[in-house]
């Protein structure tokens, strides 16, 4: 809730923004390797939640926004806020000690209307014409109906390719009318990966600084990870990886 900012909140939440923009900055410039120091970001600010609550984290993420677009353009001022935003939201969902499924859920679908939100904006204040994108769309949907029923003709399939063109030709249209949901859809499916690999990562880096929250992955994610852990173990030890590389070492 918003109140009057104690001295040691404003003097943590610049520390650890200030941290934040360090190493924005450092993977802005660094010609190697500084784009794995963005996985960094998101830890400083769910230590701010942790530590002074979700306010003094929303005041931290409008100055690491400020100080950000000054000093490198209006680009990194959208990928600032979501790199922090995503750090908001794992440290409260850490101090209200979420599961592991609501987190990946929740998080990529808040990432993903926030990404195209900003991509809308940009689009917007540049310029860029979506009518230009639609028009791309149906020439790519139309070309690559007509290749694949040449192929289709060229393999002896061109009976069974005729019986199913009008489905196709349907779903195409579909495709062309909510490209802006498959848009979306597109955007969640990428962004998947990515929120588990930053959740993981900043829930391990903060339960290293001894704060106690709940382990990530857990439950579902967890064992469905031990599984696929296990089916990898198997057909490393079946195809004998194993002993190659004991050889090896």
């Amino acid at each position: 809730m918003p109140h009057r900012l104690r001295a040691i909140e404003i003097a943590e939440g610049a520390l650890l923004a200030d941290v934040a923009i360090v190493l924005q900055l450092i993977a802005v410039y660094l010609p190697i390797g500084g784009e794995a120091l963005r996985v960094l970001i998101p830890t400083a600010f769910a230590i701010i939640v942790l530590r002074r609550g979700f306010y003094v984290g929303l005041i931290s993420l409008a100055v690491a926004i400020f100080v950000i677009g000054i000093m490198t353009g209006l680009h990194f001022m959208s990928v600032t806020l979501l790199e922090c935003g995503a750090g908001l939201f794992l440290g409260l969902a850490m101090r209200l000690r979420m599961r592991a499924v609501p987190i990946v859920l929740l998080g990529t679908t808040a990432a993903a209307i926030l990404t195209c939100a900003l991509i809308a904006f940009l689009g917007l204040i540049t310029g860029f014409p979506v009518a230009a994108v639609i028009l791309q769309l149906r020439a790519t949907l139309a070309a690559g109906l007509a290749i694949a029923g040449l192929v289709a003709h060229a393999v002896g399939l061109g009976a069974a390719w005729q019986a199913h063109l009008p489905a196709l030709r349907h779903l195409a249209a579909l495709a062309l009318t909510y490209w802006w949901a498959l848009w979306v859809a597109g955007i969640w499916v990428i962004l998947l990966p990515v929120v588990i690999v930053v959740a993981a990562v900043t829930t391990f880096l903060v339960r290293m600084l001894g704060y106690d929250v709940r382990p990530f992955p857990s439950g579902l994610i967890a064992r469905v990870g031990r599984r696929v852990r296990r089916v990898l173990l198997r057909q490393a030890v079946r195809r004998g990886l194993t002993r190659k590389v004991r050889a090896l070492a």
